[in-house]
């Protein structure tokens, strides 16, 4: 809905040029930083430039949030008549729309939030979950008030991407060299639950002190291959 009031060209990032191919940012894109403060930056941006909504601070969730509060409250029925639990969360997700109206996703974050603000999912089970999440690291905080953002990094909940300190042992001699992966989606569905990765990241450092580093990434995919794959894959180191 936010693409559609874009005006005018914004120039996008590498990472949108090259494995998109597109010569202009759009909003479902402004989260392409792996460290969600600078994400969050951009987000904001397209938010309050094209909706004219202030923006204070932003929630970054996954569908595992929504897996654990079904697991707290129990099946949700859609207004298609969908019941949807935590069972089946995973394959529903899959389909692009859940009718002409809106998309899978965007319907269950809607009517689970109605039910909250309606108390019919109470404090405790949204807690639970929330503090479920928290602890795997799948809720990111970004605020725009220095204090408030400062408060998210010392909690570990800024999803921030930074230097790591030295190991003791080190005696304060380190480098700290961060690796991210940043890959497109293979198709119009939002999740992509057929695809397994697989990662290997080894560093050898020789008597010399020179390193050698190796990341190798493994993909697979069911038999047959899904047929709504609609692309080539492409990733961006």
């Amino acid at each position: 809905a936010i693409d559609r009031l874009v005006e005018g060209s914004i120039s996008p990032p590498q990472p949108i040029k090259q494995l998109l191919n597109q010569a202009n940012w759009t909003f479902r894109d402004s989260n392409v930083d792996a460290d969600f403060g600078e994400s969050g930056k951009q987000i904001t941006w397209f938010i309050e430039r094209f909706k004219n909504n202030e923006i204070n601070g932003l929630i970054g969730i996954d569908l595992n949030m929504f897996k654990t509060l079904l697991k707290e409250s129990g099946p949700i029925t859609l207004s298609n008549n969908q019941s949807v639990d935590q069972d089946n969360i995973n394959v529903l997700a899959e389909n692009p729309v859940s009718d002409s109206s809106n998309d899978f996703i965007t319907k269950l974050s809607k009517a689970l939030s109605e039910k909250i603000l309606n108390k019919e999912i109470g404090f405790v089970p949204v807690a639970r979950s929330s503090l479920e999440n928290i602890a795997a690291n799948e809720i990111n905080l970004y605020f725009k008030d220095g204090a408030l953002e400062k408060l998210a990094e010392e909690s570990g909940l800024s999803g921030q991407i930074g230097k790591e300190n030295c190991h003791p042992q080190l005696g304060g001699s380190c480098q700290s060299d961060t690796v991210y992966l940043n890959e497109t989606n293979f198709s119009v569905a939002k999740t992509n639950y057929y695809l397994k990765r697989t990662q290997n990241h080894s560093a050898q450092i020789d008597s010399a002190g020179n390193v050698a580093v190796t990341l190798t990434y493994n993909y697979s995919f069911p038999t047959p291959v899904p047929a709504t794959l609609n692309q080539n894959y492409k990733a961006y180191y």
